[in-house]
């Protein structure tokens, strides 16, 4: 499993690593029962031009056969993303899995459905 990391430069971050970009950021997704707009939600997040960020989709409660069709949509979309189901009955508790499943603590974490228009 590819590691995520919260912090500039470190391993499983997309970008450099001159501090003078900035902290990372992950961006952490959760995903129960897909919103219509989700493919819309990945387009958006894939033209950020945010220089240390990654995307990180939490599929909650879900199946093989949902997190694979996740996985093919965030792909063909967004392929620099990651998705990681995680046994979660809430947002709450979907969103505190990105704890455990990204290294580092010197970045930050922007939490949020995955119907939010950007």
């Amino acid at each position: 499993m590819t590691e995520l990391s919260s912090s500039p430069g470190a391993a499983g971050s997309m970008s450099g690593s001159d501090p003078a970009l900035g902290p990372g950021v992950v961006i952490a997704v959760v995903v129960h029962e897909p919103s219509p707009v989700l493919p819309e939600v990945l387009e958006a997040l894939a033209a950020q031009d945010y220089p240390d960020c990654q995307v990180l989709l939490l599929a909650a409660n879900a199946g093989d056969e949902f997190v694979n069709r996740l996985q093919l949509l965030t792909t063909s979309l967004l392929p620099t993303a990651h998705v990681r189901p995680v046994a979660a009955d809430g947002f709450g508790t979907a969103a505190n899995a990105v704890l455990s499943l990204v290294e580092g603590n010197s970045g930050y974490f922007l939490l949020m459905h995955d119907d939010v228009a950007l």
